[in-house]
């Protein structure tokens, strides 16, 4: 019997449309994954026409910073193929799926592109082209390949040290300094750009008056520096500033007979305009849009949120939910090449057991102490209840030393305005 010869017909061209609806799924169902997802995906492996079209629509729409879900989208492209096939696919299932799914894609268009490469070069050998001509047809098809996977993220050494030359001498600072002398020298100066640092703390133990003090400082050295509270109302974090300034104290705020001239003086202080302050963005997404915005605005040197518990996002579970976030933030820093500082509670286990806070207490971390570049926790004085005092330990510094010992640090009457104990105050 003769054996079987196979075909071109036993080889049909791969259908993708399954894959491809489901990066669009995730694509709306994921907003903090966005970034991650366009990193992969391109346009051109999209091979169904209505996936192409919806997906040219979804990038337009992101790079805008419009709406994107389920229902905005509905309206914006065919119905029909939009509720049969997309429409049940926003159930989120963890960034291993959605980085899955778009890598599923990528390779299905690899795939297809050496198909249809392949069946060039059998077209040709067979309709007379030349052996040039063959030869080239892998060329052309690895081109046309490269031109759609993103290399955004290769940047050569030369190119990279051309620009901290212009930095340099345009006089731009690529460090944000604390104002705390141990804090800055162990830091290689401050806050570096591409910086994720979380400052936590048990509640009320000074990390948002630190972290405005940090702010203020920046804005007074020339920065744009972004503050985003949820938990405070824009009056209150204006007040703390005023307060930050050491003009005033709180008694000066709710006396009868008002030093008006001092609270004149401290809100004159205060005013900086390069600090923004927010507490309408609640969502991860919100926030990293805003920031995204500002800085391409020219308006956003470092971000400060305050704080991570506070913030909505997906995920299955709280740890989840902080790993994304905190995932997230520190691929923005690297992005936009600015540091972000991350207000986080701590739990009570350093309480209980009588011990200085250390990374693990960070609530429900998720990997917080593995994204971020520096942690500085915070606690009140151990030897005892001191007036507007507490004491920082710097328990994570990326490329540099941490600090074993104490760092106190002194406020003003305010729970502000901190500055670092050392002899010289002694």
């Amino acid at each position: 019997m003769k054996p079987y010869e196979k075909t071109l017909a036993d080889y049909p061209l791969p259908i993708t449309t399954d894959i491809e609806c489901q990066v669009i799924g995730d694509f709306i169902g994921t907003p903090e994954l966005r970034n991650e997802i366009l990193k992969i995906v391109s346009p051109a492996m999209f091979a169904n026409k209505d996936c192409r079209n919806l997906w040219l629509t979804l990038i337009d729409r992101h790079a805008h910073n419009e709406t994107i879900d389920m229902i905005s989208v509905f309206p914006l492209c065919d119905k029909k193929f939009f509720a049969d096939n997309i429409a049940m696919r926003g159930d989120y299932g963890g960034v291993f799926a959605v980085q899955s799914h778009a890598v599923a894609l990528q390779e299905s268009y690899i795939k297809r592109e050496v198909y249809r490469a392949g069946l060039a070069m059998i077209e040709g050998a067979v309709g007379g082209m030349s052996s040039d001509e063959l030869l080239s047809i892998p060329k052309t098809m690895e081109d046309i390949i490269s031109s759609n996977i993103s290399t955004s993220d290769m940047v050569s050494l030369p190119e990279s040290l051309d620009e901290v030359m212009e930095d340099l001498e345009s006089g731009k600072s690529l460090i944000i300094k604390t104002g705390l002398p141990t804090i800055d020298n162990l830091c290689n100066g401050g806050f570096g750009a591409g910086k994720l640092v979380i400052i936590g703390a048990r509640p009320s133990a000074g990390k948002t008056s630190l972290s405005l003090d940090f702010a203020m400082r920046a804005a007074r050295d020339g920065h744009k520096a972004c503050f985003f509270t949820i938990e405070m109302t824009n009056k209150d974090l204006a007040l703390k500033t005023m307060l930050a300034t050491g003009e005033i104290n709180m008694y000066d705020i709710i006396r009868e007979n008002k030093d008006w001239e001092r609270l004149e003086r401290a809100m004159m202080k205060a005013r900086t305009p390069n600090l923004y302050i927010s507490k309408k963005c609640t969502t991860i997404t919100q926030i990293m849009n805003k920031i995204t915005t500002m800085h391409q605005e020219g308006k956003c040197d470092i971000a400060f949120i305050d704080y991570l518990q506070l913030l909505k996002g997906r995920g299955k579970d709280m740890r989840e939910r902080f790993t994304l976030i905190t995932g997230a933030l520190k691929q923005l820093t690297i992005d936009l090449d600015i540091p972000i500082v991350l207000m986080s509670q701590l739990n009570r286990d350093s309480e209980h057991e009588n011990r200085r806070p250390k990374c693990s207490d960070i609530k429900e971390s998720g990997s917080a102490e593995q994204d971020a570049d520096i942690v500085i926790l915070l606690e009140r004085p151990r030897e005892g209840e001191i007036q507007n005092r507490i004491d920082a330990y710097l328990a994570k510094n990326r490329g540099g030393s941490i600090c074993t010992d104490t760092i106190r640090l002194q406020g003003t009457s305010g729970f502000a305005n901190f500055y670092e104990l050392t002899d010289a105050y002694e």
